[in-house]
């Protein structure tokens, strides 16, 4: 479905709370989604770690 889409802040705690909540299938509507915390912890990570990258290049 165009235009869909779930905002989840780079934290750890948010990350645990949406998945909680089980707030990614009606977000996205998709009955019966599974997000695992291992699944997004491991995404979130690569992010936080790919932001820190860009920040540390672009500090004179």
């Amino acid at each position: 479905m165009p235009g869909r889409g779930a905002w989840l802040h780079p934290r750890e705690e948010c990350l645990s709370r949406a998945v909680r909540r089980k707030a990614f299938g009606p977000a996205l509507r998709v009955h019966g989604l599974t997000v695992t915390h291992s699944d997004l912890s491991e995404l979130v990570g690569e992010i936080n770690d790919q932001r820190q990258a860009a920040e540390d290049m672009s500090t004179p």
